[in-house]
């Protein structure tokens, strides 16, 4: 696995988090907000905190604005290429992948490492 430190920052996780697929992703949550004024999808996502804690964990806060609206949510972040990565020998049962599989908001981000010369496909997934 590559040393995420290297490859993410804020903007390109506020991208993502501001594209119209997470804002869906967003309202299909039952702990997401107002959801009958969010519906249209016209709100912005900032991304007020932002840090890597380990080789693939993220904590961000995002604040959800609207003119009439504005709260903020903490969502952590974990970076895999295969959901048994995170999960301990006793936890890889089909259940647990597919409970996981259903709650989590997954992102293929496509990068170009000008210093390898190649393309890095990352994996980013916020667990439910």
């Amino acid at each position: 696995m590559m040393n995420m430190r290297n490859y993410f920052d804020k903007n390109l996780i506020q991208q993502v988090f501001n594209s119209n697929e997470f804002k869906g992703w967003l309202l299909s949550r039952r702990w997401f907000g107002d959801k009958s004024s969010l519906s249209n999808l016209a709100f912005s996502v900032t991304l007020s905190y932002f840090k890597i804690v380990s080789e693939r964990i993220f904590l961000t806060i995002i604040v959800i604005t609207t003119q009439e609206y504005t709260k903020s949510y903490f969502l952590p972040m974990i970076s895999y290429e295969k959901i048994q990565e995170i999960l301990e020998p006793k936890e890889k049962t089909s259940s647990n992948i597919v409970k996981l599989t259903e709650n989590t908001y997954s992102k293929m981000v496509a990068l170009n490492v000008y210093d390898t010369q190649q393309e890095k496909i990352i994996s980013l997934n916020l667990v439910e």
